[in-house]
């Protein structure tokens, strides 16, 4: 979290030379939205960088052979609900990587990149109608600029500070977890998104930000 207009949380797991010393890329997989794996050249290297496609037997596959996954649980949603500064994570209604978790016996580790959000400004025009073409086509619309509305896609300078939190054990894996165990697991992943959002805000230099959980 958050997702933001771009996602460039993405590439600081991809570069950062710390991050990759203690999780090497060739461990893990970046799942990406399935439409961005139509369009030809950027599917190549999206691949190359080592993302993939987020759909379910895609993400089940890449568990089921020992890769860790990363992954922006608020998707398309949380992306069109981006505003400039804002701090907000679309978390409640989504339980789908808890599940995975469960049933592979896999740590989910809360993550949070202050910044994000700073790097373009957004605008609410058609957001229902927008939100419902991100429903159908899994595929989001966000109307954004950065530095000027000549230049939109070059993006505000900001500092990102990624914060990782810790590893919360699902227990052994279960086949078909219990809506009990998904509900017990999420409430975890929740409050551990919100106890580390508030303990590195000052440092990362948003002292008086606070985390909206949608």
């Amino acid at each position: 979290h958050p997702h933001g207009v771009m996602s460039y949380c993405h590439g600081v797991l991809i570069t950062d030379e710390g991050f990759c010393a203690r999780s090497p890329p060739a461990t893990r997989r970046a799942l990406g939205a399935s439409a961005l794996f139509a369009i030809p050249f950027w599917r190549d290297m999206l691949l190359a960088v080592g993302a993939v496609d987020a759909r379910r037997s895609v993400a089940e596959a890449c568990l089921h052979a020992g890769l860790s996954l990363s992954v922006l649980p608020g998707g398309e949603r949380e992306q069109l609900l981006a505003m400039y500064g804002d701090h907000a994570a679309f978390v409640h209604s989504r339980r789908g990587f808890v599940r995975l978790a469960l049933r592979h016996g896999v740590p989910v580790v809360p993550c949070y990149c202050f910044g994000e959000t700073s790097t373009f400004r957004t605008s609410a025009w058609l957001l229902e109608a927008r939100t419902r073409i991100a429903s159908l086509c899994t595929v989001a619309l966000p109307l954004f600029w950065g530095r000027s509305w000549m230049w939109p896609a070059s993006p505000i300078p900001a500092n990102l500070v990624l914060c990782v939190g810790t590893p919360l054990d699902p227990g052994p894996p279960r086949e078909a977890p219990s809506d009990a165990e998904v509900d017990a697991l999420h409430a975890r992943y929740v409050e551990s998104l919100a106890a580390l959002f508030d303990k590195h805000k000052e440092e990362a230099g948003h002292p008086c930000a606070c985390l909206r959980l949608l």
